[in-house]
């Protein structure tokens, strides 16, 4: 546009706005065709900056939501695990893991370890009786 002396719409001025309402309602060629057979090439190239604009827009958000759903929900392969576990029918304990951080001492880790054994052990023959393996 430079090269050609052509100038980009202000955020705030009319044609902006305009083609902004647009495009929100507008997202077929079809309802574009009618422009680009009519419009200088100024025009044109403002329009599709606003397009662009629009679609990095909506990008990032769509980028944030996934964001957020990934923190909320963990990513596949924790949905999975839950998938996998809920189909056996299994109630694990993911606390579990996090009871071996507060060790105070080796005497204490090693009872907590213990302790994760053996309950690791009760899921793992509770299974084996459910599938009467």
């Amino acid at each position: 546009m430079k090269s050609h002396g052509a100038s980009e719409w202000d955020a705030a001025s009319e044609k902006k706005t305009a083609a902004r309402d647009f495009a929100k309602s507008h997202a077929e060629w079809s309802d574009w065709k009618l422009f680009f057979d009519s419009r200088p090439a100024e025009t044109l190239c403002n329009l599709m900056i606003v397009v662009i604009q629009q679609t990095k827009y909506l990008l990032d958000k769509m980028i944030a939501a996934q964001e957020a759903d990934f923190m909320k929900h963990g990513g596949v392969r924790e949905r999975m695990h839950a998938a996998r576990t809920a189909a056996r029918g299994e109630d694990w304990d993911k606390a579990i893991y996090s009871r071996l951080d507060g060790a105070e001492t080796a005497t204490d880790l090693a009872s907590r370890a213990d302790e994760m054994r053996e309950r690791i052990t009760k899921v793992v023959w509770d299974i084996k009786k459910r599938k009467n393996w």
